[in-house]
């Protein structure tokens, strides 16, 4: 197993409050209009990063194996 960090820069650039959900470990965030943070995700990249979109939800799915992990940083620092 080969441990990556991947970050993914997440921005509102709707009218609406987005939630946004990281799994598996059931991460709750939430981003106003105009608001930005870093996802952040560490473990195997062999596994897929998966992205499901819903209407006011963005649900990140990472690499569900031993020493993974999933954080925000929000301007800088980590959240939750």
């Amino acid at each position: 197993m080969t441990k990556e960090r991947l970050t993914l820069n997440i921005q509102n650039t709707t009218h609406n409050k987005l939630e946004i959900i990281l799994e598996p470990w059931t991460g709750q965030y939430f981003l106003h209009p105009g608001e930005a943070f870093d996802v952040v995700a560490e473990g195997d990249i062999a596994l897929p990063l998966g992205i499901e979109i819903a209407e006011n939800r963005v649900s990140i799915t990472c690499f569900d194996t031993v020493d993974s992990d999933m954080y925000v940083l929000r301007n800088g620092k980590r959240e939750g």
